[in-house]
């Protein structure tokens, strides 16, 4: 699991990110699903 992906969400939340703080929480939960699932396999 890389570190660097870690801070990414909270670094890009400045102006537009905040706005679209749900879908950013939308889309890291998606993508620890997606790594589960692949995981999986």
């Amino acid at each position: 699991m890389p570190r660097g992906k870690v801070p990414v969400p909270a670094a890009a939340m400045t102006t537009d990110e905040a706005r679209d703080l749900p879908t950013a929480f939308f889309n890291a939960a998606i993508t620890l699903l997606e790594k589960r699932t692949n995981a999986s396999y």
